[in-house]
């Protein structure tokens, strides 16, 4: 099986983010995640179709087909299952604090 983008046609890297996460906070993050996945991963395949979806030239959720993109995603939430689990419970805890605190702070931001 080879991937081939969804014929879903050009759309705005702007609005396809904020549309795709719902806020620009998410989006923002998601922008950046992307753009560290394509700085991992230089001179490949990979990084051209990131740089194609950062673009607005391919939309995002052709990645969801994409195997070489699962497959650093899958790798990349080992790593961070392997990393949790490594935690002591008081810094666990204290990342979750961390967590609900950005993520309270990125609702009040939306909510003005």
């Amino acid at each position: 099986m080879s991937w081939q983008p969804h014929p879903e046609g050009e759309t705005g890297p702007e609005d396809q983010f904020l549309s795709f996460t719902g806020d620009r906070s998410s989006a923002a993050r998601l922008r950046a995640n992307l753009t560290r996945i394509a700085e991992d991963h230089p001179g490949t395949a990979l990084a051209s179709r990131l740089a194609e979806v950062q673009a607005g030239r391919r939309p995002i959720r052709d990645l969801a087909d994409d195997p070489e993109f699962a497959e650093v995603i899958a790798t990349g939430i080992d790593d961070y299952r392997s990393y949790v689990a490594s935690l002591t419970p008081e810094e666990r805890a204290t990342m979750v604090a961390d967590a609900v605190d950005a993520n309270r702070a990125d609702v009040e931001r939306r909510d003005r």
